[in-house]
C-alpha cells in the first residue's frame, strides 16, 4: 500500500471556504480533489484545498495551472449537467409531440416547428410548466 496520497481534480466549491491543509479559512472557494486508491479509482474521500495547498497536495509546481484545471473541471461538470437536461427534454418531446429531438435547438428546424405545431419559446414554455425545470 502506497503512503503517497494521490487526487484527481474534480472542480471548485464555494461552500467550503476552509482549506483542510492550512486552516486557512477566509477563502471564496477551495479546490474539490478526489483521493485515489492504489489502482487509481476513486475512493470516495474528498479534500477540500485552497489552490496553493491543493497543488502542493496533488504535486503541481504552479498555483495557477492547478487553478486553470479546476475551473476546466467545472466547466466539464456544466456540460454534463447540460447534457443531462437536454436529455430530460428530448424524453418529453418524444412523449409529448412524438418528436426525436437531441436537445431544445433542434426545435427551430423547419420541421420541427410543423411537426409540434408551436414555435420553439412556446415549447419551451410548456415543458418548464409541465415539468419545473429549465432547458
Amino acid at each position: 500500500m502506497s503512503n503517497t496520497a494521490t487526487y484527481r481534480i474534480l472542480g471548485t466549491t464555494d461552500e467550503v471556504t476552509r482549506c483542510e491543509h492550512c486552516g486557512r479559512d477566509d477563502l471564496r472557494s477551495t479546490v474539490v480533489l478526489a483521493a485515489l486508491d492504489d489502482e487509481g479509482n476513486d475512493d470516495g474521500g474528498r479534500v477540500y484545498l485552497g489552490s496553493t495547498c491543493g497543488a502542493k497536495a496533488a504535486g503541481w509546481t504552479s498555483p495557477r495551472k492547478f487553478r486553470e484545471d479546476a475551473a476546466a473541471a467545472d466547466r466539464g461538470k456544466g456540460a454534463a449537467v447540460r447534457k443531462a437536461r437536454d436529455a430530460r427534454f428530448a424524453e418529453w418531446v418524444q412523449r409529448t409531440y412524438g418528436l426525436t429531438v437531441t436537445g431544445p435547438r433542434d426545435l427551430y428546424g423547419i420541421r420541427n416547428r410543423e411537426v409540434t405545431g408551436a414555435e420553439p419559446t412556446d415549447v419551451l414554455a410548456r415543458y418548464r410548466a409541465e415539468t419545473g425545470e429549465t432547458a
